[in-house]
């Protein structure tokens, strides 16, 4: 593992990155959001389509949609959330209501988490003050503190 990121997950649920990032298996999908139909065979809690959702959204750079299911086999609303990267580079995930943030609370935070990850931590040159500082703001605020709570508020160095 050679960049910083990697490091700083590896084997710490407790790393900040792991708490700003979705909470589903830490999972999120990048796609090119002209070829959205690569999700006609994922499906929702609620049994809906993913594609049928993500064509009713409106994808902009830097802002979060969210299409909820319409029937739900349980009290927790569970909808689709998708946010625009770059160009044609988007990210698509769940989110859920919860007792400590919404699921539109939680599409902004988490959204605005995987947006630094992409740019800050997957780009030609890693920016991992940026991201850590980006991961930081964006804890889940449901998340327990952890052992390593402290990088939240050691200082960065930052190399050009």
């Amino acid at each position: 593992m050679s960049r910083q990121w990697s490091k700083s997950v590896c084997d710490d649920p407790w790393a900040p990155l792991q708490q700003a990032l979705p909470i589903q298996n830490n999972r999120f999908f990048l796609v090119d959001d002209r070829k959205l139909e690569v999700f006609k065979n994922h499906w929702t809690v609620g049994g809906e389509r993913v594609s049928d959702q993500l064509h009713q959204m409106r994808l902009k750079v830097g802002e979060a949609s969210v299409v909820c299911d319409a029937k739900s086999s349980s009290d927790t609303t569970f909808c689709t959330a998708a946010i625009s990267i770059n160009q044609h580079l988007a990210a698509v995930w769940t989110v859920w209501d919860s007792s400590g943030e919404t699921h539109a609370r939680q599409a902004e935070r988490e959204g605005k988490g995987i947006t630094a990850f992409v740019i800050d931590a997957l780009g030609p040159i890693e920016n991992f003050p940026a991201l850590l500082s980006a991961a930081c703001e964006l804890k889940n605020p449901t998340a327990p503190p952890g052992p390593r709570e402290n990088l939240c508020s050691e200082p960065t160095i930052s190399h050009p």
